[in-house]
């Protein structure tokens, strides 16, 4: 068995923001109101967390391994306009965990597992959500493995990512599985 341990602390300083800049008129047809947004440096932020990784192996032919990470994140703005400038407090998940299992099987079978957990991302609005990826493979020989990958079991799909600056549609990740044919020489 193996323990790992990870712990970090970062500072930033000057992260971008969006600041509104003074009211414009515009009389020229059709009349308007402009409010023009400008780039600036005007958020600061912390963040600190870790990660733990127990291995094990518990049989010549079975390896499993558990991570848990944990990340907090605080962003001080507190001189700017950018009603957004501290939502990236809520864009990286708080608490992940994962699952491995490996088993190399009789006759050149293999099978890898993983379960993964994601929290919530309360800045850009997605849920937390748990997922399973299978990979089975078999070695024909020395030269060729062949691969099935089944990923994102658990649901047809879900989301992972929003942009919010460019406003693209929410990033969904769907259930799928691929073949894979792999040949050393």
């Amino acid at each position: 068995m193996s323990l790992d341990v990870a712990l970090f602390f970062n500072e930033y300083e000057g992260l971008r923001t969006l600041e509104p800049g003074a009211l414009e008129a515009n009389s020229a047809p059709p009349p308007a109101a402009i409010i023009p947004i400008i780039a600036s440096n005007g958020a600061d932020a912390r963040s600190w967390g870790g990660e733990l990784v127990l291995s094990a192996v518990l049989s010549p032919n079975w390896r499993t391994e558990v991570q848990y990470s944990n990340v907090q994140i605080d962003v001080q703005a507190d001189n700017s306009g950018d009603p957004t400038a501290t939502s990236a407090e809520g864009e990286s998940p708080q608490h992940r965990l994962t699952f491995r299992s490996s088993w190399s099987l009789s006759e050149g079978w293999g099978v890898d597992t993983t379960l993964r957990y994601v929290d919530d991302l309360d800045g850009q609005r997605i849920d937390e959500y748990t997922e399973l990826d299978v990979h089975v493979s078999k070695r024909i020989g020395e030269a060729m493995t062949i691969s099935f990958v089944g990923q994102n079991l658990l649901d047809s799909s879900h989301e992972e990512y929003v942009d919010k600056v460019v406003g693209t549609p929410r990033v969904e990740v769907e259930r799928g599985g691929y073949l894979k044919f792999r040949l050393n020489f």
